[in-house]
């Protein structure tokens, strides 16, 4: 299996399942419910390429144009759980 796919494998939940359309059943990539969902170091998430680089990730205020002007980050797609 694809080592991306591997790596991110049950850390969002399926919109398939939640919606009760989910033909993957327990071979779904994505997780059924939160008891499902896994955690990811910094360090997983750039070796899965979710990020690009763990050492800078949210190291600095988001002061990119689309936080100021829309209050909302183009990297909001990365779950972390402190």
């Amino acid at each position: 299996m694809c080592p991306v796919i591997e790596a991110n494998r049950k850390t969002e939940l399926c919109r398939n399942w939640q919606n009760g359309t989910c033909l993957y059943g327990g071979k779904c990539a994505f997780a059924h419910g939160q008891s499902e969902l896994t955690v990811q170091t910094l360090t997983e998430m750039e070796k899965a390429g979710r990020i690009p680089n763990a050492a800078r990730f949210r190291s600095n205020p988001c002061m990119a144009s689309t936080w100021v002007a829309t209050g909302s980050c183009p990297y909001q797609v990365w779950r972390v759980v402190d």
